[in-house]
């Protein structure tokens, strides 16, 4: 599955929409981006790493070409501004089956 996020453009997905699609789906998976600052070595998407209990190959493509750049005051309630690019990203299972969760140590 491909999905292209960005949290300038309405007709993009952030990330909270991609996990409520997931959701609304059935697949009872998430996605975690990891973001670093500046622009994209080799543009194209992102494909995330499997993580407990996932099943769903997942592609993220940020952006038009793997960078995004927001100006201050381009998106509210985002904090960073500037030029970043998708690290990394992972999906795993949010259901209880292959996911040990949170242990707390």
């Amino acid at each position: 599955m491909l999905v292209h996020l960005n949290n300038t453009t309405p007709t993009e997905q952030t990330i909270g929409q991609l996990n409520a699609k997931l959701a609304s789906m059935g697949l009872n998976e998430g996605v975690t981006i990891y973001m670093a600052s500046g622009a994209v070595s080799a543009g194209g998407p992102v494909t995330c790493t499997p993580g407990p209990g996932s099943t769903t190959p997942v592609q993220v493509l940020v952006g038009a070409n793997g960078t995004e750049t927001i100006a201050a005051g381009q998106s509210a309630g985002n904090t960073a501004e500037g030029t970043f690019h998708l690290d990394r990203c992972v999906v795993a299972s949010n259901s209880s089956s292959g996911n040990s969760g949170n242990t707390g140590s």
